[in-house]
């Protein structure tokens, strides 16, 4: 028998709670981090959201067969490598475990000092240029969202702190 290990499947798009609904009617244990935004709506101004820390992916603990994966509801395909599926090291789960507030949502970063959601920013671009934006928060590791026009659209990026200032 081997020692149980975290392993990584990829979910059908925004079906990562069926995936896990399916997982665990199925005995076995998952972790999907979540975390909590401001986003706009178009109708009720800004909201809290939960979404997904990982989009389109579930961690599961695997005790020894991981094949009923395969044919869970929600779950595309497992990640894997020559061994099979591709091990999430435990002192991974337990950062993104501590991570986590007394609600069990992943604390992100507080945002740069100075900067506020839907606040116009300068988005630092190479050769001395510039882009304007919209602030939309913090992202993950060091890097916050922004909505920039591009080809005539509004599309979220994700930019370094360092690119950064108000506007």
């Amino acid at each position: 028998m081997t020692q149980p290990y975290w392993a990584v499947a990829k979910t059908k798009p925004s079906r990562e709670l069926w995936a896990a609904e399916n997982i665990q009617r199925q005995g076995y244990e998952f972790y999907l981090p979540r975390f909590t935004e401001m986003v706009l709506h178009k109708r009720q101004g800004m909201i809290k959201r939960t979404s997904c820390l990982f989009p389109s992916y579930i961690f599961v603990q695997i005790m020894s067969e991981w094949r009923f994966l395969l044919s869970t509801f929600g779950i595309s395909k497992v990640l894997l490598d020559a061994r099979g599926p591709c091990r999430l090291p435990d002192h991974v789960m337990e950062r993104l475990r501590q991570s986590e507030d007394r609600m069990g949502m992943i604390e992100l970063p507080a945002p740069p000092p100075g900067l506020v959601y839907g606040q116009k920013v300068r988005v630092a671009l190479p050769g001395d240029r510039f882009e304007i934006g919209i602030y939309q928060g913090s992202g993950t590791q060091e890097r916050e969202q922004v909505l920039l026009n591009i080809l005539g659209q509004k599309t979220r990026v994700f930019i370094g702190r360092d690119q950064l200032e108000a506007a």
